[in-house]
């Protein structure tokens, strides 16, 4: 996906969510279904939890932006990550960055434990994928809102898009994820990271994007 198509559908997303009425996770069981079975098919599934022992390729490129906008430097990684008994083990650089920014933060969220506003995405194709839009209470909350997209009959989830409205020293910070199924646990295969840090002195943006392969259960 290219970078223009994936900050216009952030936007798209944003947009679409917080259009929707405010409500709406309250009244519509289908929802909470979804919701519900979604969050049962992360628990059962995820490698982390169940305490799988895996191994994965992460490749990392680091762009940074100049105030214009125009391309300014770039760093680069490949790291070998190891893991055991719900933690990580190890790791194993096969392309040395420059410095530590060129490396790839692998967590993610468990949104399904956290008490959400949730709304269908608007204008459902009926595709294999679901969307739905959770948002916080109140504007002072740290934790990120977005969109999760959800297997409509497998129920894990797809895509997920998170905006962290109150991250610390950023003006701006959003990541993304693609997932994948793998001998029947979920990892994802695709990350994506936009920041807008407050600097004084230099450029703060850059979009930092990772592809992970090789991913491998030791048995």
């Amino acid at each position: 996906m290219s970078p223009k198509w994936f900050c216009l559908l952030l936007l798209t997303a944003a947009l679409l969510i917080s259009a929707v009425a405010a409500d709406d996770s309250e009244t519509d069981p289908i929802l909470d279904f979804y919701w519900k079975r979604a969050a049962e098919t992360f628990k059962s599934r995820d490698p982390i939890g169940g305490g799988v022992a895996y191994s994965m390729t992460v490749k990392t490129l680091r762009k940074q932006f100049n105030r214009h906008g125009r391309l300014e430097k770039t760093d680069s990684s490949v790291v070998d990550y190891f893991f055991s008994f719900g933690q990580l083990d190890s790791a194993i650089n096969q392309i040395e960055p420059t410095s530590d920014r060129a490396t790839q933060d692998l967590d993610f969220p468990n949104i399904f434990l956290s008490g959400y506003d949730r709304n269908f995405f608007p204008n459902d194709t009926g595709g294999t994928g679901i969307a739905i839009g959770f948002d916080s209470y109140t504007a002072a909350d740290d934790r990120p809102v977005g969109l999760a997209l959800i297997d409509r009959k497998a129920y894990y989830l797809q895509w997920l898009y998170l905006h962290f409205p109150n991250k610390s020293n950023y003006r701006h910070f959003s990541r993304s994820f693609r997932f994948v199924e793998h001998e029947g646990y979920i990892f994802p295969d695709s990350i994506w990271e936009v920041g807008d840090k407050q600097a004084f002195f230099s450029t703060g943006h850059y979009r930092r994007e990772s592809s992970i392969s090789n991913i491998r259960i030791h048995r």
